[in-house]
C-alpha cells in the first residue's frame, strides 16, 4: 500500500512538471549581457557558417553526448565547433541561411535562447547576426512587445544591439 501511495505521488509529479508553465523568455538585458561577455565568440561562430557551406544547424540536446546537425552529413568537427560555441554562450541552438531580397541574398544566423516546448510556448527568441535586417521589423524592446499580449500570427521583432546584431523574437 504505502509503495503504491508513493510512486502514485512520483506520477503526479512527474505529470504536473510535465504541465508546468514553460520558462520565461531570456530579458532584452540578459541577452545584451550574452551578446557583450561573450562577442567574440558570436563572431566566431558566424565566420564558421560564412567561410564554407555545408552546415544549416546545430542543437544542443538535452541529455545527449553530442550536439544535432543539420543536414545529417554535417562535419561532426564543424557541429562540434558550433555546439561548444553554444555552450560557452548559453544558447541552445544555431542557425543559418540566406535573408534578403532574392538580387541581395544575406547570411542571417540565428543563436536562440527560448525553443518552442512540448508543452509550453511557441514563441522564439535569441540573438541574430543579419546584414539584411528590415527596419520595418525593429523594435525599442523586445521584451515591451511580448507583454503587450499581440495576438496576430507569426509576429516577429527585432531589436538593435549593435551593427548587425539584434535580438529577435517569434511570438505565438
Amino acid at each position: 500500500m504505502r509503495r503504491s501511495v508513493v510512486l502514485s505521488g512520483m506520477a503526479a509529479a512527474l505529470v504536473l512538471a510535465g504541465c508546468a508553465r514553460p520558462a520565461p523568455p531570456p530579458t532584452d538585458g540578459a541577452l545584451i549581457a550574452a551578446f557583450e561577455a561573450h562577442k567574440d565568440l558570436f563572431h566566431e561562430a558566424v565566420a564558421e557558417f560564412d567561410r564554407a557551406p555545408g552546415i544549416e544547424a546545430v542543437t544542443l540536446r538535452e541529455g545527449q553526448a553530442g550536439p544535432k546537425a543539420e543536414p545529417k552529413s554535417a562535419d561532426p568537427a564543424r557541429a562540434e565547433r558550433l555546439a561548444r560555441i553554444l555552450r560557452s554562450v548559453g544558447a541552445t541552438s544555431v542557425a543559418a541561411g540566406e535573408t534578403g531580397p532574392d538580387n541581395a541574398a544575406s547570411l542571417a544566423v540565428r543563436f536562440a535562447y527560448l525553443a518552442p516546448t512540448r508543452w509550453g510556448s511557441k514563441a522564439v527568441k535569441g540573438i541574430v547576426y543579419d546584414r539584411a535586417a528590415n527596419p520595418q521589423d525593429q523594435v525599442p524592446d523586445t521584451d515591451a512587445f511580448a507583454r503587450r499580449g499581440e495576438k496576430a500570427k507569426y509576429l516577429y521583432v527585432e531589436r538593435r544591439i549593435e551593427g548587425d546584431w539584434y535580438i529577435y523574437q517569434w511570438l505565438d
